[in-house]
């Protein structure tokens, strides 16, 4: 477990990292709550990912929205990164809005490919 842990908190530090050595993420310091968010999305990532995988490799409609879920980790997970080289490491509402309505759109979305999926 504290292989998983070490490795988790690499990839979850990796952008602070990056942005910190190019002298980008001065008034940015890390916190619970905009880790956590990007701890979940990674979480989210390697979860879903194999197993969006291995149903496309059984030819399983569910794979849509293992897949969905994948792409939700990774959007929340680049929105605090993309935040974090401002400063500010809270999304905003208008963030927020963003989100949710991309979650929407790609619910619909994975709703019809679920749809129409060759059994």
């Amino acid at each position: 477990m504290n292989l998983f842990k070490t490795l988790e908190d690499k990839l979850v530090y990796k952008e602070y990292n990056r942005l910190k050595s190019e002298g980008r993420a001065e008034l940015f310091s890390p916190n619970v709550e905009s880790m956590g968010i990007i701890r979940w999305g990674l979480r989210l990532m390697y979860i879903f990912g194999p197993l969006s995988l291995y149903l496309i490799y059984q030819n399983n409609s569910a794979a849509v929205f293992t897949i969905w879920l994948f792409l939700q980790g990774f959007f929340w997970k680049s929105a605090v990164e993309g935040k974090m080289d401002n400063g500010y490491p809270y999304l905003e509402h208008t963030d927020a809005m963003g989100l949710s309505f991309l979650f929407i759109i790609t619910v619909i979305i994975a709703f019809v490919i679920w749809v129409i999926w060759p059994s």
